[in-house]
């Protein structure tokens, strides 16, 4: 039987990942950040990350993270204002990367906000403005249930997991209560 071959390049999981400082160090510490864009089709860096990751001038992994922001495989990315809530349970690297996941809205409203401003260039106002009272009901609760799993210490990873399946079990539930309707 001949070994497994692997593609050049594999179909991306998913359209973008918002990277903390561990990975982002480890794959750099391995000379590998490259992976993530054959996985990823973006890979983006809040500032904090990226001075997470790069603060110790001495360490290898800071010059081949400076290397993948010039070589363009990591983009940095603004962070919402949210994320000085979420730092008070977590660092402030991955309180950012969690803003700006929970701000691009991904999984709830399946499409990043310029995706949506592409898609509606007459709406007023941004993906929460015009969303569906349903979609604010559960990014509500997805929002408080965050900060719960980061106080119970589940890792970011396996929140993810819990509040994406969280967010499809409201959504469904939410879409077949008629009492919703009544609210609108």
């Amino acid at each position: 039987m001949e070994p497994m071959s692997w593609p050049k390049r594999l179909p991306p999981l998913r359209k973008i990942v918002i990277a903390d400082a561990g990975p982002l160090i480890a794959f750099a510490r391995i000379n590998q950040l490259g992976l993530l864009t054959q996985v990823f089709e973006g890979v983006l860096v809040t500032e904090e990350v990226f001075n997470e990751c790069t603060m110790r001038t001495d360490f290898p992994e800071t010059k081949v993270i400076h290397e993948a922001f010039h070589n363009k495989l990591l983009q940095r990315c603004d962070t919402p204002t949210l994320h000085f809530e979420l730092a008070l349970c977590v660092d402030v690297g991955e309180a950012s990367a969690i803003a700006v996941a929970l701000e691009l809205g991904y999984g709830l409203f399946g499409q990043t906000t310029k995706e949506w401003r592409e898609a509606n260039p007459d709406a007023r106002g941004n993906v929460r403005d015009n969303a569906l009272l349903e979609q604010l009901v559960v990014l509500t609760n997805l929002e408080s249930l965050n900060a719960v799993l980061i106080r119970q210490g589940l890792t970011q990873a396996d929140r993810l997991n819990k509040l994406n399946e969280i967010a499809i079990s409201q959504m469904r539930t939410l879409l077949a209560d008629n009492s919703m309707k009544r609210l609108k």
